[in-house]
């Protein structure tokens, strides 16, 4: 892999690593849910904000694009 592509995977995408993360519609505990993920699903980093990340993924089961915030504590770097 090119070292500018493996860069751009590093800082940009990560791998969740929890089942059942809930996707919520803003930084707060009580957010509408607007998706969930699974442990090995990659998410693309849009914003951080302290231990929240903005993310943007394909919805498997109907192809969508979702964009929602999910606990930081969850997501890891691509190496």
């Amino acid at each position: 892999m090119k070292e500018n592509t493996s860069q751009q995977l590093s800082k940009n995408f990560r791998i969740v690593t929890k089942n059942d993360l809930i996707v919520r519609e803003r930084k707060t505990i009580n957010a509408k849910i607007k998706g969930q993920l699974n442990h090995g699903d990659i998410v693309q980093i849009i914003e951080k904000k302290r231990n929240w990340t903005y993310v943007h993924f394909s919805n498997y089961e109907d192809s969508k694009i979702v964009e929602g915030w999910v606990f930081t504590r969850y997501l890891k770097q691509i190496r």
